[in-house]
């Protein structure tokens, strides 16, 4: 009987290899940002690539495939296995002998991707399991799929340490030595590059450190105390006056002063009532712009205090009518929290927009844009299981279409694209550029909730559907 593979953060975790800590730092990040696990054991140094090329052999029973093994393959086995085979399939073949073909791929216990690979070869295969990031950079060089900037800046750095460990093995020094536990720091003390300083005699103490990228985009901003003008004035000649509670954050504009020092208690009442005729008014919130109307139909957009909760999109989503209900709630909280995206709805095989939010977008191309899932686009992704986009648009025409789109400003380098799926079936897809309204990175804390609805949403969508079933039975 064939058991089930181990989970590879209690296979790394039994070797005494990460913490606990680190562990549910990894799992942490991985919500936000998907992909492998491995890869963000390998983004916050946690795991060195030759430990996670280890642990992924223990984990499949397989030989893993070197960064070696994926680079210098010839065209004649790059050319056994087809390109629309090897993006689908997250797999290349990279040596080949008259009987047999060695074959890496990441989902190595993909039994349905196996199937496919051997009948296209119609070789023996002999297959092998490889980390996420080596086969991504694979594919881009023997492909030409673009490779996102998450994996690329990583790659980059990993590629460096791994050249100037070579220049000290070649000098004479032998391989990298692995990192213990004890010389790693805590996960909230190690942001932008910050790492244990290693041994002196040890190669990684010359690698270049370069900044954690998820943690400059998705960090989440200190928020300065409420100004001294926006606390509450106790009636007059009743008892001291003592500073009330800070204002919430949300109603505390982005340029208000910074905080005057502590009122002196027992004030006269007359004193009190000059100082405050004397304050300057409190500015107000700069309202959000309109959201854009779709096919005519005005987008409703929360403003700054108004800004729906979870909890009251939850309450909206609990009894749906019809899936527009839906739509507009999952999209009135993006507009709170995004200064511009756009919902897309799949149906069949043909993408369109179906509500959006912000200033600056095209509205007439927004109706008409008509995409094709036949057509290469991040949307091929978003089909995969646990999948999300996050990076830079590679320029194929569905792109160009899209980012058409977005005229004042221009589309952000950088964008992300979350899946709505009933029953792992692609319905929708929450498209948006990855800053707050207010113009700041969006805070891990707000992506959270984002995710949190979109899976609330899920649950709605698949509550009309059954009762559209329903009505016509």
């Amino acid at each position: 009987m064939r058991t089930a593979p181990a989970r590879l953060g209690e296979l790394v975790e039994k070797r005494s290899q990460i913490t606990r800590e680190q562990l549910l730092r990894a799992l942490r990040n991985q919500k936000v940002l998907g992909g492998r696990l491995g890869t963000c054991l390998l983004e916050i140094e946690a795991l060195s690539e030759e430990q996670l090329c280890s642990a992924l052999a223990e984990q499949f029973a397989m030989p893993c495939a070197t960064p070696e093994d994926l680079r210098g393959i010839p065209d004649d086995v790059l050319e056994m296995l087809p390109a629309k085979v090897a993006r689908r399939c997250h797999a290349i073949a990279f040596r080949a002998s008259s009987t047999q073909v060695k074959v890496a791929l990441i989902d190595a216990r993909n039994l349905a991707y196996q199937d496919e690979i051997s009948f296209v070869v119609g070789k023996r295969i002999l297959w092998h399991v490889a980390p996420e990031l080596r086969l991504m950079e694979a594919l881009e060089k023997h492909y030409g799929v673009e490779c996102p900037s998450r994996y690329a800046k990583l790659l980059d750095k990993m590629n460096r340490s791994r050249f100037l460990w070579a220049r000290e093995s070649s000098a004479g020094k032998e391989g990298t030595a692995a990192r213990q536990p004890a010389d790693q720091l805590h996960w909230d003390t190690k942001i932008a590059g910050v790492a244990a300083a290693p041994p002196a005699d040890s190669p990684s103490s010359v690698s270049v450190e370069l900044p954690h990228f998820q943690h400059q985009t998705l960090e989440l901003p200190t928020l300065a105390p409420a100004a001294a003008a926006t606390t509450a004035v106790a009636p007059a000649a009743t008892a001291p006056l003592t500073p009330a509670p800070p204002t919430a954050p949300a109603a505390v504009p982005a340029t208000a002063p910074p905080a005057a020092p502590p009122v002196a208690p027992s004030p006269p009442a007359g004193a009190a009532k000059a100082a405050k005729a004397t304050r300057p008014p409190k500015p107000l919130p700069a309202p959000p712009s309109p959201p854009s109307p779709r096919s005519g139909t005005a987008a409703a957009a929360p403003t700054g205090p108004s800004r729906p909760t979870v909890d009251e999109i939850e309450q909206r989503l609990l009894q749906p009518r019809q899936r527009d209900d839906v739509a507009r709630a999952l999209i009135d909280f993006a507009a709170g929290l995004l200064q511009r995206a756009v919902l897309f709805v799949v149906r069949k095989e043909e993408i369109s927009a179906w509500l959006w939010s912000g200033p600056g977008l095209d509205v007439e191309r927004l109706a008409a844009l008509r995409l094709s899932l036949q057509q290469p686009s991040f949307f091929d992704g978003l089909q995969e299981k646990d999948a999300s986009f996050s990076g830079r648009l590679a320029p194929l025409p569905s792109h160009l279409a899209l980012g058409a789109c977005f005229t004042a400003p221009p589309l952000a380098k950088e964008v992300v694209a979350l899946p709505v799926k009933v029953r792992d079936r692609l319905v929708a897809a929450l498209f948006f550029e990855p800053r707050s309204a207010a113009g700041a990175g969006l805070a891990p804390s707000d992506l959270a909730d984002l995710q949190r609805v979109i899976a609330k949403a899920e649950i709605a969508f698949e509550v009309c559907i059954m009762q559209s079933k329903l009505r016509k039975a």
